[in-house]
């Protein structure tokens, strides 16, 4: 847990998807940047979201 509120972390890279931190199980079908996006906005679950590799999708605009 990250924090005072006990959130989970989750990371998101390129290479691995959305995967919850210290966990390694990935959330299905969030490798592309958009999908792991979707996921974090249709999800339920509080949290901390690192999102690695973003940058290289926002600057190019992907």
């Amino acid at each position: 847990m990250v924090n005072l509120e006990n959130w989970p972390l989750f990371v998101w890279t390129i290479a691995d998807g959305l995967m919850c931190v210290p966990r390694t199980d990935v959330m299905t079908q969030t490798y592309e940047f958009q999908d792991a996006l979707r996921h974090i906005d249709k999800t339920p679950q509080n949290g901390v979201y690192a999102l690695i590799d973003a940058q290289r999708d926002l600057w190019w605009g992907r």
